[in-house]
């Protein structure tokens, strides 16, 4: 008979197994009833504390309002010392009146001497007096601005039809007007203009050449009657402005001109 310890009391052997003191007979544990899956859960998890606040968070909102104050303070500044000296002459004005003195502004001086329009009208005035005593007026056009005239010189008078020479009638309108613009003139620009009607010449290809070589006849005899040459230019622009339609005989025929503009002293 075998002996077996280890929570087995000894019994013979006889065909039936062993008995153990805990389960009984058969040795092995009595089988337990099947239990239902349990679902496993995770152990009870915390809330995370929620962050705290920075101590230094007023800082930011103490130097937001610091720069508001120092802003206010350089506008206030600035429109005071703007307006300081408006504010002297209304304290010193009404003393100043009752004490006999009356305060006079400061003159602001004009963008345009005022010694130029009168100027340009009294040449404007003499120029119309004498082409009227020489029969001459119905050939130029007199306009004045102030510090400025411009006198407009048709071109029959001046030139023959596509040519550059001076006519006879046009040397004696450029007599009449030389005098007049010896004095109280800084400058005189001599503009040749043409109609739109094409020109191709051997001498002028082109309208541009035959506005220029005008403008430079006429700036060349005022010269030789005795005016400054640093004073003097000439300028071809063709038909590049025209006072006129083209599309009749009298719009091209005033289109075509030979314009003196005299800029006046100051």
């Amino acid at each position: 008979m075998a002996e077996r310890w280890s929570g087995w009391r000894m019994e013979e052997t006889t065909g039936a197994g062993p008995v153990s003191s805990r389960h009984g007979a058969g040795g092995a544990p009595p089988e337990r009833p099947e239990e239902p899956l349990r679902r496993r859960t995770r152990p009870f998890e915390f809330a995370q504390d929620p962050p705290k606040e920075d101590e230094n968070a007023w800082l930011l909102t103490y130097l937001d309002l610091l720069t508001l104050i120092v802003v206010f303070f350089v506008l206030l500044l600035a429109y005071s010392t703007v307006n300081e000296e408006t504010r002297q002459r209304e304290l010193v004005d009404p003393f100043s009146v009752e004490l006999g003195y009356v305060h006079r502004p400061e003159s602001v001086p004009p963008l345009v001497d005022p010694v130029a329009p009168d100027r340009a009208a009294r040449l404007a005035r003499r120029v119309g007096a004498s082409l009227a005593d020489t029969g001459l007026s119905d050939q130029v056009e007199i306009l004045s601005t102030p510090g400025e005239v411009e006198l407009r010189l048709n071109e029959g008078i001046l030139f023959p039809s596509g040519r550059a020479e001076l006519r006879p009638e046009g040397v004696r309108l450029l007599d009449a007007l030389v005098p007049m613009l010896r004095s109280d003139v800084e400058r005189i620009t001599v503009e040749g203009h043409t109609d739109n009607r094409p020109i191709t010449t051997e001498h002028f290809p082109s309208n541009w050449e035959l506005s220029a070589h005008r403008a430079t006849v006429v700036v060349r005899y005022l010269i030789r009657q005795g005016l400054p040459p640093e004073r003097l230019e000439a300028v071809g622009l063709a038909d590049t402005r025209p006072l006129a339609d083209n599309a009749t005989p009298q719009g091209r025929a005033r289109n075509r001109r030979v314009s003196l503009v005299v800029q006046m002293a100051r």
